[in-house]
């Protein structure tokens, strides 16, 4: 019987030391990698929804169509990494807000800014580019190229990642196995 009434007994025991082998977050990247980007984005969202009535998901069709007017939402939904549905629903609001218009062209469903659209745009920018400049404060220009060519690298890792199925064998980027991780054997920590 449970110690408290409606919650079910463990099935085992409890563990309540570390179990091995683990991660050790510290020299994990993508622990920093998704910490980072989950601030990045809640925090984005509220400044967004206060300041501008819209939020983080929003934003990225609005900065997108700034750089590629006439692109597709399948477009947007490769460029962003984000479900199609996502973009979907960003797209409904922009449209049902004015922001954002819609031109069917045989085969295709074209996304424009709006004059409404682009004047967002152009508010939002200097807000994303503080954000950024607050993100990188302390990295001198160097190290900011530095990190930029490594994030383009870690981009460019991202198929196989999306790839990955951990039932067949594991292959580095050249094809050579490493199973084990070793190229970066740091994230593991040591059993105790």
């Amino acid at each position: 019987m449970s110690a408290v009434p409606g919650v079910p007994e463990p099935a085992g025991p409890v563990r309540r030391r570390p179990i091995t082998p683990r991660i050790d977050r510290d020299r994990y990247a993508p622990y920093y990698l998704t910490v980072i980007a989950n601030a990045i984005s809640s925090s984005a969202s509220q400044v967004y929804l206060r300041e501008f009535g819209i939020g983080v998901n929003d934003w990225r069709v609005v900065s997108h169509l700034g750089m590629d007017p006439g692109c597709t939402a399948q477009v947007l939904s490769n460029v962003l990494r984000v479900d199609k549905s996502v973009v979907s629903r960003s797209v409904k609001t922009l449209v049902d807000r004015g922001l954002v218009a819609v031109e069917t062209t045989p085969g295709f469903r074209r996304l424009y800014l709006t004059g409404r659209g682009a004047q967002l745009h152009k508010d939002m920018v200097p807000v994303a580019l503080q954000r950024e400049r607050l993100l990188l404060a302390g990295l001198d220009t160097d190290e900011v190229e530095q990190l930029l060519g490594l994030l383009r690298r870690l981009h460019a890792n991202l198929p196989a990642l999306v790839a990955y199925d951990p039932r067949r064998p594991a292959e580095g980027r050249d094809g050579d196995p490493d199973p084990a991780g070793e190229r970066h054997a740091g994230s593991l920590s040591p059993a105790r």
